[in-house]
């Protein structure tokens, strides 16, 4: 019970950094093509656009990670410091925000939850119409 519970706050988690980053996208493309295009209805179409590719890109990222299997090595996603001679620190360890998922999956549920606000887009499309 207590894994399930672990896997579901992993997805949730990723759907949530989904989202969020969706919103973040929408709103910044739908001020731009507010601006530029002249209207209300411009800006959503947009960011619409824009939060679709960006969903699609990250689907297509995802799809490779799974297509790779486990031969991704784990400093493939992880910033790096060169370690130098005269170093006299450790480097900061990564930060491990899932728990047990594996990276394919929460990268696929990222990559849903930006597009599952391309409906709440397209709804303040068909309004503003």
């Amino acid at each position: 019970m207590k894994k399930m519970k672990t896997v579901i706050r992993d997805v949730f988690f990723a759907l949530v950094i989904g989202m969020g980053c969706g919103l973040i996208l929408s709103l910044f493309f739908g001020l731009v093509g507010a601006l530029i295009g002249g209207g209300a209805a411009s800006g959503l179409s947009s960011a619409r656009s824009a939060v679709l590719l960006v969903g699609g890109l990250v689907l297509v990222a995802s799809a490779l990670q799974l297509l790779k299997g486990g031969n991704l090595p784990k400093e493939a996603f992880q910033f790096r410091l060169k370690k130098k001679q005269t170093q006299d620190f450790d480097p900061p360890e990564p930060i491990h925000l899932f728990r047990i998922v594996p990276r394919p999956y929460t990268t696929l549920a990222i990559g849903v939850g930006i597009l599952l606000l391309t409906g709440i887009l397209d709804w303040g499309i068909t309004l503003l119409e």
